[in-house]
């Protein structure tokens, strides 16, 4: 993050795997993220032999944003909420970034287009069905 390492998640996979959890950080606080897909340990050390992903952030900030956003479908609506603030003061400058996110959850057998590329493993028995004469589910 702004060229820095960022700091591990405090709890680990089920494969016992420490990683950076990239969704702590609040959508509205991102101005650009920079992908270096070759090796780049001469900049950011001997781990980002394999590559970096470096996110930058909104640097003095100013003012007041709100932003909202609901979409709707047939299985899982969502909607979200961001708020931001920002203020330059004598000796520094305050930022505060929020971002509130929901999403309902849909189960595979809910969207046709996976149930039919999944070969009828469906959640809906009668979705369930093999045409042996086209070879198709």
């Amino acid at each position: 993050m702004n060229g820095r390492r960022a700091g591990l998640s405090p709890i680990s996979t089920s494969q016992g795997f420490f990683f950076t959890d990239i969704n702590q950080y609040p959508t509205n606080m991102i101005e650009s993220v920079e992908v270096l897909k070759d090796g780049a340990s001469a900049t950011y050390g001997s781990d980002a032999v394999g590559g970096v992903v470096n996110i930058i952030t909104r640097k003095n900030f100013e003012g007041l944003e709100i932003g909202g956003e609901y979409r709707d479908n047939e299985v899982n609506p969502a909607q979200s909420l961001n708020f931001a603030i920002g203020k330059s003061l004598d000796k520094g400058h305050f930022s505060m970034f929020v971002n509130y996110y929901e999403q309902d959850g849909g189960a595979r057998g809910e969207y046709d287009w996976l149930v039919k590329r999944s070969k009828g493993d469906s959640f809906i028995a009668s979705e369930n069905q093999y045409d042996s004469s086209t070879g198709a589910w």
